[in-house]
């Protein structure tokens, strides 16, 4: 199953949230966001 087009779309909604918290806040969120994919394969 491929999942990338929709951690893709998670990632980058993610990281459009978290730029109104500033640049730490979207450097934090960048950072989680390479850990979406393998924490969707786990969940489903």
């Amino acid at each position: 199953m491929d999942i990338a087009p929709y951690v893709d779309s998670l990632r980058r909604d993610l990281l459009a949230a978290a730029e109104a918290g500033g640049p730490e806040v979207a450097a934090a969120a960048e950072r989680l966001g390479y850990a979406l994919e393998p924490a969707t394969r786990l969940a489903l």
